[in-house]
Order: C-alpha cells, then structure tokens, then sequence
C-alpha cells in the first residue's frame, strides 16, 4: 500500500510538472495517480480485485513516463524504461503473494 502512495506521489509530481507544457501526458500521469489511490485503498482492505487495479495502474504510470520522455523530453533511454517496468512487474507480484 505504501509503495502504491509512493507511486501516486510521483505521478502527481509529474502531472504538475508538464500540464502546461504537454496537458495531454498530464492526464496521463492524473489516471495513474486516480488508478493507483482506489488500488491501494484496495489493497489496504485485501480486495480481490487489488492485484490487477494496481497492475493496470503501474501500466498507466509507465506509459506516462515513456510519453513523458518521448513528447516532453524528447529522449528516450530504453534502460530506465525497462528497468521501471521490471521493478513495476515486481511490485505487483509481491502484492499478489502478500494478498494470497
């Protein structure tokens, strides 16, 4: 639950941070945030379904960050995407095992 608010933390960081520069990865990075605060309320109260909401708000919050790179930046580096996607995937294994 903890490392979800972690996660909702930076995502409304980087909402703020490009809203009137890109609004469009900015709502993004606002549906990541909404996605991953009802997930992990979810997971505060061991919901079924807390496992995928909280996968499909980490893919929300990576697909922020590459459009972040990509449109605001305008450089991607591959490793740090892989490398977020990799410690995104573990995240939601963990959960998944914690809520079993």
């Amino acid at each position: 639950m903890v490392v979800a608010l972690g996660f909702v933390f930076v995502n409304a960081v980087g909402a703020w941070a490009v809203s009137r520069r890109k609004p469009r990865v900015s709502r993004v990075f606002l549906l990541a945030s909404v996605v991953l605060v009802v997930a992990a309320v979810a997971v505060g109260y061991r919901l079924r379904f807390a496992t995928g909401l909280l996968a499909v708000g980490l893919m929300l919050a990576w697909l922020a960050s590459y459009m972040n790179a990509r449109l605001v930046l305008g450089r991607v580096v591959p490793w740090h995407h892989l490398l977020r996607a990799v410690s995104m995937a573990a995240v939601v294994v963990l959960t998944g095992l914690a809520l079993r």
